[in-house]
Parts: structure tokens; C-alpha cells; sequence
């Protein structure tokens, strides 16, 4: 049953490292435990919605990792932010609440997919599988739809 586990949390990581993943928590611990996580992934790591947004102006990132309780700009306004200036850009919400509440707010306001603290390696592995098999296939989709239009003139 271990082999198969581990299994499952290696593959999306080999197949989708080249994805640029931020993530956004003034817990510093949470970023040292993510990047560890993610060491094969190209993730970048943020303090604070401010920081997110400056370095989401400098550079282009695929996925966004938000936890859901910051001080200053809290996650749900920076989510807000996120997808109205990059509306691409996935966001999973992260959150150690166990109100159904937070859940709803995030999917409502656009957030992709959601984690809850303690973040599990395996859970953050599958929902980020399927993330990037989304990012993937659509990246796919507007290369065909391009060649498409550049073959049609």
C-alpha cells in the first residue's frame, strides 16, 4: 500500500515541473514545510498579499497557493485581486478552518480548487496534478485554435 501511495505523489510532480507555482503565506515555517514539498517544482514563496502582487507584476505564474488567513490583506481579497488582473492564473486556497463558510467564499470568488491545514503531501500532490493537467490541456487547446487561425489566413 506504501508503494502505491508513493506512487501517486511522484507522479504529477515529475510531470509538471516546469510550472511556476506561488505561494503565498506570512507563516514562515508553512513556507519552509511548501518548499520542501515542492523542491522539484518551480515555487516561489510570498509573506504577505502585497509581496504576491508585487512579484506577480514581475513575473508570470501558473498557480497560485493562497492561505485563506493572512494579517493586512487577508486571502479572499487577494484571490479578488489575482483574478481580476490574471484571470488564467489558477488559486487553491489553503486554510486551517473548519468552517464550510470559508469554503464556499473561496469557490465563490473564483478561487480553483481548496487544501485544509495540515496540508498532506499526497493531497497537495493530487490537487496539483490536476491543476496542471487542466493548465496543460488548455495550453494545448489555444496552440491548436492558434495554428488553426495562422493555417486559415
Amino acid at each position: 500500500m506504501a508503494e502505491q501511495d508513493q506512487k501517486t505523489t511522484e507522479v504529477p510532480r515529475k510531470k509538471h515541473t516546469n510550472i511556476s507555482i506561488l505561494f503565498v503565506d506570512d507563516d514562515k515555517m508553512a513556507q519552509m514545510l511548501m518548499s520542501k514539498f515542492l523542491k522539484d517544482w518551480n515555487v516561489y514563496c510570498a509573506s504577505s498579499g502585497q509581496e504576491a502582487l508585487e512579484t506577480m507584476e514581475e513575473k508570470t505564474y501558473a498557480v497560485v497557493l493562497l492561505d485563506y488567513q493572512m494579517p493586512g490583506m487577508n486571502g479572499i481579497e487577494l484571490l479578488k485581486i489575482i483574478k481580476k488582473k490574471h484571470s488564467m492564473v489558477q488559486v487553491i486556497m489553503i486554510t486551517g478552518s473548519d468552517e464550510l463558510n470559508t469554503l464556499i467564499t473561496s469557490l465563490s470568488e473564483g478561487a480553483d480548487d481548496f487544501i485544509l491545514k495540515p496540508v498532506k503531501k499526497e493531497t497537495l500532490f493530487k490537487v496539483l496534478g490536476n491543476t496542471c493537467d487542466k493548465i496543460t490541456r488548455w495550453t494545448g487547446t489555444m496552440k491548436a485554435l492558434h495554428k488553426k487561425k495562422q493555417d486559415n489566413q
